[in-house]
């Protein structure tokens, strides 16, 4: 899965590769989401340049400058995609990446005929399309509901896109007495393996 990233910083900057001076420009940006392993190659990006050549000859203050085109091409790539980890825990949800979770609930106090909102926020930088809500087991203390999803906002970064996911469970309390709420979520970050 392949979605563009908006071009950050358009300006031209000066590099300099095997001591020789050249501008460099971003011409394009995308994130990708690999859907399963394996090897994964990709040609290269060719690009119409206009290259400004002067003539020499003054045009008023200014040289009369023209443009010369040329087709570049970039370098080929290839990357590969491992496997996820097995075996996977219960917890879950299919999130790859870097994520943070927040749990909020509505109120502490309840009898056994009254329900407990609790709403779980992720952020992460994986792909939220493959983020389901966590599976949240309570054991039998709790009967529980499945999640709502309440709220979803994405944002291009710098160099991925990241995300705000809301997950609201309704739960009911199957006997009086101090319970304790121990909600997981389980995600995979290939950075820290």
């Amino acid at each position: 899965y392949v979605k563009e990233l908006p071009r950050f910083g358009r300006d031209a900057k000066l590099e300099v590769v095997d001591g020789v001076q050249y501008q460099t420009q971003l011409l394009k940006r995308s994130s990708l989401y690999p859907q399963k392993s394996g090897t994964f190659s990709f040609d290269g990006i060719t690009a119409r340049l206009g290259i400004p050549t002067s003539s020499g000859r003054r045009s008023g203050f200014f040289f009369n400058t023209q443009l010369t085109t040329r087709d570049v091409t970039s370098n080929e790539f290839a990357f590969t995609v491992m496997p996820l980890p097995e075996p996977q825990p219960a917890s879950f949800s299919g999130g790859v990446g870097q994520y943070a979770a927040k749990v909020e609930i509505d109120k502490t106090r309840l009898s056994t005929d009254d329900a407990l909102s609790l709403q779980m926020t992720i952020q992460g930088d994986g792909d939220q399309r493959l983020l389901l809500p966590p599976p949240l087991d309570l054991g039998e203390d709790f009967e529980t509901y499945d999640a709502n999803l309440i709220n979803s906002n994405e944002r291009p970064g710098e160099d991925r896109y990241r995300f705000v996911k809301s997950f609201q469970y309704l739960i009911i309390p199957n006997r009086a007495g101090q319970l304790v709420l121990k909600p997981e979520f389980t995600y995979y970050s290939p950075e820290e393996n």
